[in-house]
């Protein structure tokens, strides 16, 4: 009895590093691409974003400078099983497709979905953005190149 209930724990586990794996990569700071994003708002000069991810977390610090020098920071850490977690201006959930990580935020009386697709070789990021309420907001399509780590 004891060997299967090991043999089961070792298989369960084996099984949860695999679809760790499978899941997209977005860790690591990115940068905007400004000349190839559709739909940034013109007082903004440049993003910044850096994700920490695990199997279970994410947690992800969004820079925005502005034209005037100004930098406004958005801290985001929930886990992606799509239950909601508070943020500073509202609330988030995250939560995985087969090749990205997708946040539904609610700021104010406002809802964005963020879809964080990581390109196949990882060194570029595309980001959907589509604001669901209120509607008729055109989406933007906002396009990242991966930075290299301080340690390369």
């Amino acid at each position: 009895m004891r060997n299967g209930v090991l043999l089961a724990t070792i298989s369960l586990s084996f099984l949860s590093l695999a679809a760790a794996e499978d899941l997209p990569n977005v860790n690591g700071t990115w940068q905007i691409d400004m000349a190839r994003s559709q739909g940034v708002e013109a007082k903004v000069k440049g993003m910044t974003l850096v994700f920490h991810q695990t199997g279970e977390e994410v947690s992800m610090t969004e820079t925005i400078t502005e034209n005037d020098g100004k930098e406004r920071k958005l801290d985001l850490q929930c886990k992606t099983d799509g239950n909601r977690c508070k943020t500073k201006i509202g609330s988030a959930s995250l939560w995985y497709d087969a090749t990205a990580l997708l946040i539904m935020e609610e700021r104010k009386n406002v809802v964005l979905r963020r879809r964080f697709q990581p390109s196949e070789d990882g060194k570029s990021l595309a980001v959907e953005i589509t604001q669901m309420a209120p509607p008729g907001q055109k989406p933007s399509t906002l396009a990242f190149v991966k930075q290299a780590d301080a340690g390369q």
